[in-house]
């Protein structure tokens, strides 16, 4: 799963046009293809009510959204103690 950890980091690009190379046109699919895979894995190891909450995103969507939710959490957890 290393391999694909850098869909976490950048969003899937635009698709590319249909007279685009063979080489982008497959690092486009290779692209689509590692997100769903780690989508699903995120999505597997999540409590239903996040699920619930992240399902219709892709993996980079749900990295930010989960940054954002956690780190405001953690915040809080060390204001208060």
């Amino acid at each position: 799963m290393d391999e694909k950890e850098y869909v976490l980091e950048k969003p899937i690009p635009p698709a590319p046009p249909a007279n685009a190379p063979k080489a982008v046109k497959d690092a486009y699919e290779k692209h689509v293809k590692d997100d769903n895979q780690v989508s699903c894995v995120m999505l597997a190891t999540m409590i239903p009510e996040l699920q619930k909450q992240h399902e219709d995103m892709k993996a980079h969507e749900m990295i930010v959204a989960l940054r954002q939710l956690y780190q405001g959490q953690s915040r809080h957890e060390r204001f208060l103690v």
